[in-house]
């Protein structure tokens, strides 16, 4: 372009142009993808989806919650619903394991398969 006698020209320019150009009525942002409205841009590092506001980490969660005495001071999973799940998935007929359980396949070796304790 400098050789042509030409200003270098980035993308910048361009949307600048074509703001000025909206802002004045005219109708070439009509033709773009976004027709210059604000999207959001993925893999910001602003990025708040998801996220629990004032979250804390269970380590640095107070003494208080250990006592469980307040609405919301348990754990989601106990050891009780933990001891029923493994029940289920080591006592359940698998196909290729000619429809025996993994408890019986290896009944001689330990009697728990998955979810060791």
């Amino acid at each position: 372009m400098r050789r042509e006698g030409l200003k270098p020209l980035s993308h910048e320019g361009i949307y600048k142009y074509l703001l000025r150009d909206k802002a004045s009525g005219a109708s070439l942002h009509i033709h773009l993808r976004h027709k210059l409205r604000n999207y959001r841009r993925r893999g910001s590092p602003k990025e708040r989806r998801g996220r629990i506001p004032n979250q804390c980490m269970i380590d640095t969660k107070p003494p208080v919650v250990k006592e469980r005495t307040r609405f919301g001071d348990y754990e989601m999973d106990t050891d009780t619903q933990i001891e029923k799940v493994r029940e289920k998935l080591n006592n359940r007929p698998r196909k290729h394991l000619g429809w025996r359980t993994p408890n019986e396949v290896i009944s001689g070796q330990a009697s728990i398969v998955a979810l060791p304790s």
